[in-house]
């Protein structure tokens, strides 16, 4: 017998046994529109498609990974496995019998199939009905701050937030692709080449991802977009968004030993007249 073979075998039945399998025939393609192969998604970490669940009877989005390797498939899946929120799509299991392997996911859209992401939002021309009041996009913000919130408590760090990363249905935000998420306690680091708006300045330039380069979309990317985004936006949002940063640095500002009090926020720098200070109780 093979050992090498054996103990492949052995890590993978250890590495997946806590994570719900799904066998191939139990996905059927959807025939909404003709368009059962065509991807309502596509990124790096693999494409998307909508299937019906035949356990169930439900639809699901399939993410069919690019990689054959199983490890990244179940490091994805182990991540999404461990974080129960009402803002992350909620993983029904593996399918890693035929490749390319896939996580089959729960479907965030309505009732026409229709979602869309933040990037559509602010760069496509899309239905009226799929547009968001001032009041809404602030939602959409915090459903995001929440969600990380919830992934760092669980150990976890998203690595990826991003406008194609965040999704939009019925006026609720969810943060979706957790391809690139490793642990806290084992942050990546990389040098980069280029510059990406998403992406904190002080990961660009090789430290670490931590808590902070996260949150950095949620809050100081939408800084760098302030006036595509007020275009879209009525005059409220600003101090919208600031109640959103409150409540973001309020988290996670402080220590677990320090849970409770006051929570005196730093100079928050805006595209307006002066700093603004705020002070906030839980």
């Amino acid at each position: 017998m093979d050992t090498a073979a054996t103990g492949n075998a052995s890590l993978t039945k250890m590495s997946t046994a806590s994570v719900k399998q799904i066998r191939p025939c139990e996905l059927l393609p959807l025939e909404v529109n003709n368009s059962a192969t065509i991807p309502v998604g596509s990124g790096t970490y693999g494409d998307c498609f909508l299937k019906t669940f035949k356990r169930f009877g439900i639809t699901v989005v399939e993410k069919k990974l690019p990689t054959s390797d199983l490890k990244a498939v179940m490091n994805e899946a182990q991540c999404m496995n461990t974080l129960t929120h009402a803002s992350i799509p909620y993983l029904l299991g593996v399918q890693i019998e035929e490749k390319p392997f896939s996580l089959v996911m729960q479907f965030v859209g309505d009732e026409n199939l229709e979602s869309v992401t933040i990037h559509k939002l602010l760069h496509q021309t899309i239905p009226k009905h799929l547009l968001l009041s001032a009041n809404e996009w602030i939602s959409v913000l915090l459903d995001i701050a929440e969600a990380l919130f919830h992934v760092h408590i669980k150990g976890f760090l998203h690595c990826d937030v991003k406008s194609n990363n965040v999704l939009v249905t019925g006026k609720k935000g969810f943060l979706i692709d957790f391809g690139k998420a490793c642990l806290i306690s084992r942050p990546k680091a990389r040098k980069y080449t280029s510059f990406y708006n998403h992406i904190a300045t002080e990961v660009l330039r090789g430290q670490p991802v931590s808590t902070s380069s996260d949150v950095f979309f949620v809050w100081g990317n939408h800084i760098y977009h302030w006036k595509e985004i007020a275009k879209r936006l009525s005059g409220i949002l600003r101090k919208a968004l600031q109640r959103c940063q409150a409540s973001v640095e309020t988290n996670y500002g402080r220590s677990n030993e320090n849970l409770e009090g006051k929570c005196t926020m730093k100079a928050v720098i805006l595209p307006a007249p002066a700093p603004i200070y705020t002070n906030c109780r839980n």
